[in-house]
C-alpha cells in the first residue's frame, strides 16, 4: 500500500510540475539555482520597447520526464526524494534547450536586441521597435510575446 502512496504522489507532483513548468511558474523561487544572468538589469537592452518571449515547448518531452521517472520508482531505482530532484533537473535542462533554440533562432531570423534569459521562467527578454517584436510572432520557436513585467516578476 505504501508503493501505491508513493507512486500516487510521485504522479501528483509530476503533473504539478509539468503544468507549472508549462505556464512557466515552476521556477519562481531562488532556490540557490538562480542563474547569475537573472540579477542583470533588464531594462538596459538597446531597442525602444522591452518584452518578453516564451518558447514554444512540447508537452510530450515533458510527460515522458515524468513517465520515465515514475518508472525508475516503480522498479526501485530512484527514491521519491532522488525522483523529485531527477524530474526537476532535466525539466530544466528540457526549459533551457528551449529557450537556447529560441535565443539562435531570434539571432539569426531578427534583428532584435537580445537580453537575458530565465529557466526559471522560461522567457528570454528581447528589446526593439514595434514592428521587430511583431515580426518575431512569424519564429517558429516564439509561442508568446509577454510584457516585460512578467519576466521580472518571476
Amino acid at each position: 500500500m505504501d508503493d501505491l502512496l508513493s507512486r500516487r504522489r510521485l504522479v501528483q507532483v509530476g503533473a504539478t510540475g509539468t503544468a507549472l513548468t508549462l505556464a512557466g511558474c515552476q521556477f519562481q523561487g531562488d532556490g540557490g539555482n538562480a542563474n547569475a544572468d537573472d540579477t542583470d538589469d533588464p531594462s538596459s537592452l538597446d531597442g525602444e520597447t522591452t518584452v518578453a518571449i516564451r518558447p514554444q515547448i512540447n508537452q510530450q518531452e515533458f510527460l515522458a520526464i515524468q513517465q520515465e521517472v515514475q518508472q525508475e520508482v516503480q522498479e526501485g531505482n530512484l527514491s521519491q526524494s532522488e525522483a523529485q530532484e531527477e524530474m526537476r533537473t532535466r525539466q530544466e535542462k528540457l526549459v533551457s534547450d528551449y529557450l537556447d533554440e529560441l535565443t539562435t533562432d531570434l539571432e539569426s531570423e531578427t534583428d532584435l536586441a537580445i537580453g537575458e534569459t530565465s529557466t526559471r521562467s522560461g522567457l528570454v527578454l528581447v528589446g526593439g521597435d514595434a514592428s521587430e517584436l511583431i515580426a518575431a510572432l512569424e519564429v517558429e520557436a516564439v509561442a508568446a510575446i509577454v510584457p516585460e513585467s512578467g519576466f521580472e516578476s518571476q
